[in-house]
């Protein structure tokens, strides 16, 4: 006869199906935990990446807002996985659980920041600012760029011609050396003659690191022949902000480098100079290398002048200038690569002329000396004096009455050129660059108190 109890499974078999059962679990458990942990560390590379390029790029309002949504949907993904999905495991619970909150909080901190940024942005005028002329030095003349902030005709006559008339907002035109114009300007005239004397006497390094306050343009005599400016015009690289900087400057020509401030948009290139990143230029017997290096374009800096440094032969000075610094004693340090190439550069072409490097970047004024070559920082531009709060190149600046004289200590590689070290002071300052017979004579000008603060003088 059949038995029935046969057919009921052992309590041995209800075990080994009850294990495997839970294995299953376990399994998949550790499947899910493997995949969000994967993703969480995906998310978070992404981010990592992304607060990078934006740090370095100034990224757009656009770009921020995708990644502020998709952090903010994530974390509400993973919210409502928690509250639906029964956990089985207490470390994918911690990890859920510390993803919403990093997610959230990276949200709700990158929304603020996106909501701050266009309120600034909404702040300015939407119109660019009435400045100029500006009167950039080129070889065979002069490139004269000014701005309107309703469109208007160019309407610049020189010779008795008129050059343009380009209804716009930016107005540029080519003017040959020494000519006369006059111009129009939003209904304001004034006749101006940017002429440059057959032989240069002075220039002045005026201030870098302006950006749109320009309190101290005023401060410019007309005792000189033109001006040369180290960068960071604008704050957030915006044609009002450049208006608000360049608006009391239209007296001398100009010469200036790109500041990276500046590089936000292409608008200081494009509409502006009108000049590549790179570029020598002769004012007389005067050769000049403008280079920017940055955000990895320090190669294509020094590339520029290891290819180019011929056009600098048999000038009776050649100056290079530069946003960042080669020397620092501020708050941003040395950039090691920088130093290392400029130094390596001068060293091996002792056939130029080469008289000084002018910097910015720093926010204040610095001078080293090696091998009879001066190495200026002209960085206290109006938007504030740095103050040494980083650790990492502090050590043993000691700022209490807010300079330093002599050479100093070298502490480690966030602090070259010490030992060349002349002065160091937190002020606004200008330097006046004046050429006398086998000398030139560097002052260092106070703009606040216009007190010559000190004179160096470089026997050639």
């Amino acid at each position: 006869m059949f038995n029935s109890t046969m057919l009921e499974p052992t309590k041995h078999e209800n075990m080994n199906q009850n294990f495997a059962s839970q294995s299953s679990k376990i399994y998949k458990s550790r499947i899910i935990l493997i995949i969000t942990s994967i993703i969480s560390s995906l998310i978070f590379l992404t981010l990592s990446i992304f607060c990078t390029v934006q740090y370095i790029t100034n990224t757009t309002f656009l770009t921020e807002l995708i990644v502020t949504v998709l952090c903010f949907m994530l974390s509400l993904i993973i919210s409502i996985y928690l509250c639906v999905k029964k956990q089985a495991n207490k470390l994918q619970i911690i990890m859920n659980i510390s993803t919403v909150i990093i997610m959230t909080t990276l949200s709700i901190a990158l929304g603020i920041e996106v909501i701050v940024k266009q309120l600034y942005y909404l702040s300015l005028p939407l119109v660019p600012s009435n400045y100029g002329p500006l009167a950039f030095i080129h070889e065979n003349g002069t490139r004269i760029h000014w701005c309107t902030n309703e469109l208007a005709e160019t309407n610049l006559k020189a010779d008795q011609k008129y050059l343009d008339k380009t209804q716009s907002n930016y107005h540029s035109v080519f003017v040959n050396n020494n000519e006369k114009f006059d111009y129009s300007l939003y209904g304001y005239q004034k006749k101006h003659q940017f002429y440059l004397p057959p032989v240069i006497t002075k220039f002045i390094v005026f201030m870098a690191d302006i950006q749109t306050v320009n309190t101290y343009i005023s401060t410019m005599d007309e005792d000189y022949d033109f001006n040369v400016l180290c960068g960071d015009y604008s704050y957030s690289g915006l044609m009002s902000e450049y208006g608000e900087t360049f608006s009391n400057m239209h007296t001398k020509p100009v010469l200036m480098v790109q500041g990276n401030h500046d590089e936000s948009t292409t608008d200081f290139i494009d509409s502006i100079t009108q000049r590549p990143m790179n570029y020598f230029q002769k004012v007389r017997n005067i050769g000049f290398f403008f280079i920017y290096i940055n955000n990895g374009h320090t190669y294509l800096a020094m590339d520029f002048l290891k290819n180019n440094y011929q056009q600098a032969i048999g000038f009776d000075h050649v100056f290079i200038v530069v946003h960042h610094p080669i020397y620092s004693t501020g708050e941003f340090g040395s950039f090691d690569y920088l130093t290392q190439e400029m130094e390596t550069f001068i060293d091996g072409h002792p056939e130029l002329n080469i008289r000084g490097i002018f910097t910015g970047h720093d926010h204040l004024f610095a001078a080293f000396k090696r091998n009879n070559i001066f190495y200026f920082v002209n960085g206290a531009g109006g938007a504030g004096i740095d103050q040494m709060t980083n650790p990492s190149v502090a050590y043993d600046r000691i700022w209490a009455q807010e300079e330093l004289h002599g050479p100093l200590t070298v502490i480690n590689q966030n602090c070259l050129g010490y030992e060349y070290h002349l002065d160091s002071w937190m002020k606004f300052t200008r330097t006046e660059v004046t050429f006398a017979v086998n000398r030139v004579i560097y002052t260092i000008r106070d703009l606040v108190t216009k007190q010559v603060l000190v004179t160096y003088d470089q026997v050639i």
